[in-house]
């Protein structure tokens, strides 16, 4: 025997199931949406609060270098604190750690600082680590906004 199917009696019970699904699958849809936005946010502030601290401490150093490199004023222990410093910062990035290897932050740094050591050339230092600052810049430029 042949058993009929009421599609009345599926529409209406596809009708109930969705009353009660469809809002609740779009909450849980909704939500997704926004904890995948929220947590793209807060990478993106950490990023760029990574950079910023990282371009702050070098910036502080470059100048310290320059002011002091023309006076000999700055001695070993200065030196080596200013390096350890941004060593510091370079290593304990966390969010920003592969665009920084890839620019190799701080070995350009100690071979900036090391020939200004050497020769006490400002404009050479002040060209490397000029160039340096500007490439973290846009990278964090490209990092952030993507």
């Amino acid at each position: 025997m042949t058993q009929l199917i009421n599609w009345d009696a599926v529409a209406n019970h596809a009708k109930a199931v969705w009353a009660v699904g469809g809002p609740l699958l779009g909450v849980l849809v909704g939500a997704y949406i926004a904890n995948r936005n929220q947590r793209k946010q807060w990478i993106a502030e950490n990023k760029k609060q990574e950079y910023r601290e990282l371009l702050s401490v070098m910036s502080k150093g470059f100048a310290e270098f320059l002011r002091t490199a023309s006076s000999d004023k700055l001695t070993d222990d200065q030196i080596n604190y200013l390096e350890l410093k941004v060593a510091d910062t370079v290593l304990d990035r966390i969010f920003t750690a592969a665009e920084i290897e890839r620019l190799e932050v701080f070995s350009r740094w100690s071979d900036a600082t090391a020939r200004l050591k050497e020769t006490g050339d400002n404009i050479a230092f002040s060209g490397s680590i000029d160039a340096l600052l500007g490439e973290i810049r846009k990278a964090a430029l490209k990092d952030i906004i993507k």
